[in-house]
C-alpha cells in the first residue's frame, strides 16, 4: 500500500503540473497594469476606472520601457451619453467575462476529470493486482488491509473510474 500511496502522489503531482500548464497556456496576453492609492501594484483585464493605468500588449511585455505613449481616456461625453454608453458597455465587459471565465473554467474541470481518472484506474490496478496490501495508519503504523477495507477501496475506485473516465 505504501507503493499506492506513492503512485497517488506521482499521480496527483503529475495531474498538479498538467492543470499548472493548462492554466498558464491559457493566460491572457493583454493585460492593464497601475499602482493604487495604497502603492500596490494591480493587474487587470479591463482598463480600471479612476486610474492612470498601462496597457501591456504581447509585444511589449511588463517591464520593458514602451515609446507608446499611455492610453488616453474619451473626451468628456454629455450627462445621457455618459450614463447610456457605460451601460451597455459593461454588460458586453460583463457577457465577454462570463463566457471567458466559463471556458477556463470548464477546461480545468476537464483536466481535474481525466487526472481522477487515470488515479481511480491505477489504484484499481494495485488493488486487484496485489493481494496483500499495506497502509500506514495516522500514528505511523504499518499494517495490512483487511479484505473488506480492500473491497471497500477497490468500490470507491471504480465509482472514482465511473464519474471521471466518460
Amino acid at each position: 500500500m505504501v507503493y499506492m500511496r506513492k503512485l497517488e502522489s506521482t499521480a496527483g503531482l503529475i495531474g498538479l503540473l498538467i492543470l499548472v500548464c493548462a492554466a498558464t497556456s491559457n493566460a491572457e496576453d493583454e493585460y492593464y497594469t497601475w499602482v493604487d492609492e495604497d502603492g500596490v501594484v494591480n493587474y487587470s483585464e479591463h482598463n480600471p476606472q479612476g486610474f492612470d493605468a498601462r496597457f501591456i500588449t504581447r509585444s511589449q511585455r511588463f517591464g520593458y520601457q514602451s515609446e507608446e505613449p499611455l492610453e488616453q481616456e474619451a473626451p468628456e461625453q454629455t450627462a445621457t451619453q455618459q450614463t447610456a454608453a457605460p451601460a451597455a458597455e459593461e454588460e458586453r465587459d460583463i457577457d465577454v467575462e462570463i463566457a471567458t471565465q466559463k471556458t477556463r473554467i470548464d477546461k480545468e474541470i476537464a483536466t481535474a476529470r481525466k487526472s481522477n481518472c487515470n488515479i481511480g484506474k491505477l489504484n484499481l490496478a494495485q488493488l486487484q493486482n496485489y493481494h496483500r496490501l499495506k497502509v500506514q495508519d495516522d500514528d505511523g503504523q504499518v499494517r495490512v488491509l483487511s479484505e473488506e477495507e480492500k473491497q471497500s477501496r477497490i468500490d470507491t475506485a471504480k465509482t472514482t473510474i465511473r464519474e471521471n473516465c466518460s
